[in-house]
């Protein structure tokens, strides 16, 4: 395993262990506190150039937005620019039901909204 894979994998499972450990006050709004908490962590990897307005467009215009409609969030996006393997960007995405967080790319290519509003991100055009 390379070193990147291996800070990704310890990254994702210190997320899932800290999930149980939070206190009931950091909870997400509308959850139980005792209710399990899954994450999936995502890294998207740029080149600079202009990719990368059209990459913020689709995040926040069509990718965030409608992983909140499947009851996905808040999602946390945070973007790197500087240091090796930059620009990247890092979405954290957290659910209480790990059915929706496996299935989300499958639900995502069904949605007739989301694939509009993706659709210059997918073909290219700014």
């Amino acid at each position: 395993m390379d070193r990147r894979n291996f800070l990704s994998a310890s990254l994702t499972a210190s997320a899932l262990s800290v999930a149980g450990a939070l206190p009931a006050g950091a909870q997400t709004p509308g959850t139980s506190p005792n209710a399990a908490q899954y994450y999936d962590l995502r890294r998207y990897q740029l080149i600079s150039g202009p990719g990368m307005r059209l990459t913020d467009n689709y995040l926040a215009g069509a990718l965030i937005p409608d992983l909140n409609r499947l009851g996905i969030g808040p999602v946390g996006a945070f973007s790197v620019y500087f240091g090796p393997d930059t620009p990247a960007y890092y979405l954290l995405l957290p659910s209480t039901k790990l059915e929706t967080l496996v299935t989300a790319d499958l639900e995502l290519a069904k949605d007739p909204v989301f694939m509009k509003a993706g659709a210059p991100f997918w073909d290219g055009q700014p």
